[in-house]
């Protein structure tokens, strides 16, 4: 047999870094070995965000609605497992500003 080892994944950026509770912000996670083509969920603490399009550097998500505060963002593929970032995004009420 055959093994292959697969370097895990790394997210190395989450633009924007902020977004409104209403959830629906257009967010890019960049990174190493996020997946081949085969990310299954992203996950923005607790809730799934919505999957645009991926590549094994980056994936486009439009985030779920949240409650304020600061959430970790995992990122799952069958490629290579799970990788998350800590305190990587933070969701926002009312109208304002959001940080990049």
């Amino acid at each position: 047999m055959i093994y292959s080892l697969r370097t895990a994944g790394l997210i190395t950026h989450v633009v924007p870094q902020s977004g409104r509770t209403s959830g629906e912000t257009t967010v890019t996670i960049s990174g190493t070995n996020l997946g081949a083509l085969d990310i299954i969920s992203v996950m923005f603490g607790t809730k799934e965000a919505i999957i645009k399009s991926q590549t094994a550097t980056s994936v486009i998500v439009l985030t779920p609605a949240a409650s304020t505060g600061q959430i970790t963002v995992e990122v799952q593929s069958v490629s290579f497992g799970s990788t998350s970032l800590l305190n990587a995004f933070s969701y926002i009420s009312g109208i304002g500003s959001v940080l990049i």
